[in-house]
């Protein structure tokens, strides 16, 4: 949705700049007035070019590149509460301040109409996903819990720390289910400011609870792997590498809790473009996170091969476990995949989308 992050914007002004959209109305006049002048002048800028200045309402309301031009520039160059809404009496739609009292809400149903576009609700989807999720980690984790007190497997410091991350991952999914009350999975400019500010509060609680789970569930395999594997020197290894993933938790952590200094902007920042106070680098925490996991995955998937062939198995049950930890590999895929959507989070406006 970030594509069209701005193209609302658009509709607003269209009659105004392409007459063969439709006659300025006073509504629209009226609109136009209201409506912040530094994204107008983005606007108005990239469509005087001649690539865009012949364009109809279908071109305006689906090119993808002028979508992208327009947004970057009001981005970069408008103050956000200009794009936010400026005061109880306006409303954040598609980074653009509209008035929403009486007559105002008219626009909003017309410029829907103009585009063809549905308002957006994907709550429920999420919600059937996220208990899905939820499902198979207590299904998971109920099935461990009975293996284990049946005595069919010894307990370990793994069963421990498995059952730790399966609390947060219980956390996270809770949490997430809430924020489809807060507004997840709509449009944020749909939202007002005390959602918006419960929104980024539940957002940071799923953050955290997401690194610690994680970490949890790498020491578990690890302590796993401690279990299994008797080599002296592979031991080593694992310890080593439970020490760095402990380390690297602890970084990201700290980082995370002073991303935006004082820390109340961590959930009131967004209402600030440029923001205000001290801001580390959000991108550079994320992605250092993200490629320590990547890399860890990769580093924790190779380990156990290495001492397979030493177990003294059977051909075909070394091809079996063997089998048993490819599945590593979509994890690591799933990793990869998911970075380009970490960088579109880190530079859209609309978080809750």
């Amino acid at each position: 949705m970030k594509l069209f992050a701005i193209l609302r914007l658009f509709i607003l002004i269209l009659p105004c700049i392409f007459p063969q959209v439709g006659a300025t109305s006073p509504t629209t006049a009226q609109s136009l007035e209201d409506a912040s002048q530094c994204a107008i002048k983005c606007f108005s800028r990239l469509v005087d070019k001649p690539t865009f200045s012949t364009a109809n309402k279908e071109r305006i309301c689906y090119d993808h590149r002028l979508s992208n031009m327009v947004a970057s520039c009001i981005h970069t160059s408008c103050p956000i509460r200009d794009l936010f809404g400026r005061t109880s009496q306006y409303r954040l739609y598609q980074d653009q301040a509209i008035h929403i009292d009486g007559c105002w809400t008219d626009f909003l149903k017309l410029e829907q109409t103009n585009c063809g576009r549905p308002e957006l609700d994907n709550d429920h989807n999420i919600r059937g996903i996220n208990d899905t999720i939820l499902g198979i980690a207590v299904f998971s984790i109920v099935l461990r819990t009975v293996t284990k007190s049946y005595r069919f497997s010894q307990w370990g410091a793994d069963d421990y720390l498995i059952i730790a991350a399966s609390v947060f991952t219980g956390v996270q999914c809770i949490i997430m289910g809430l924020m489809t009350f807060a507004g997840l999975g709509r449009n944020i400019w749909t939202l007002d400011d005390s959602t918006i500010t419960t929104f980024h509060i539940y957002l940071l609680v799923v953050q955290y609870a997401y690194v610690l789970s994680l970490c949890l569930i790498k020491l578990s395999i690890l302590y796993f792997f401690l279990r299994t594997f008797p080599d002296s020197t592979f031991r080593l290894i694992i310890k080593y590498t439970i020490a760095f993933n402990i380390v690297t938790t602890i970084i990201v952590t700290i980082c995370g809790a002073l991303q935006r200094q004082p820390i109340h902007l961590l959930w009131d920042g967004w209402k600030e473009y440029p923001p205000r106070g001290i801001t580390l680098n959000i991108p550079a925490i994320i992605f250092f996170h993200a490629g320590v996991n990547i890399a860890l995955d990769i580093w924790m998937f190779a380990l156990p091969l290495t001492q397979l062939y030493s177990l003294g198995l059977q051909p075909k049950k070394k091809a079996g476990v063997m089998v048993i930890f490819g599945v590593g590999i979509f994890l690591i895929a799933a990793s990869c995949i998911r970075i380009p959507y970490l960088l579109d989070f880190t530079r859209t406006l609309n978080a809750s989308c």
